[in-house]
């Protein structure tokens, strides 16, 4: 069996953190994550107090990512949370994905050319 190693985010983690944010919100890349405030607010001045996560290593590869952040009311733009409970963001390699999920999530960022978060 491979090798699988958990051990947490550093800020040396930083530019992995943001391929896997640009997985997780169907981003092209991380310029086009970092691109979308509403995308971005997620790593923009990491590791402040209270951002926390993990990296998750294969047989030595960084194949996935889990980290969360608080944000204060002022950056909560949307009608759901509060300021105790951390906002978590999980990204991973889509070769770890099952086939399918990984397959029609490509098809709907190829299809139109942009990501779902873009869609009208």
């Amino acid at each position: 069996m491979p090798d699988l190693v958990i051990r947490p985010a550093v800020q040396d983690d930083l530019e992995v953190l943001w391929d896997f944010l640009a997985m997780a919100a169907y981003e092209p890349d991380a310029e086009a994550a970092k691109a979308i405030p509403g995308v971005a607010k997620y790593l923009v001045g990491w590791q402040r107090p209270g951002d926390f996560g993990c990296i998750a290593e294969q047989n030595g590869e960084i194949i996935g990512a889990a980290w969360a952040r608080q944000f204060s009311a002022e950056e909560l733009k949307v009608p759901y949370g509060d300021e105790e409970t951390p906002k978590v963001s999980i990204g991973g390699e889509t070769e770890c994905a099952r086939p399918r999920r990984r397959r029609e999530a490509h098809e709907r960022v190829d299809r139109r050319g942009r990501s779902p978060r873009a869609w009208p």
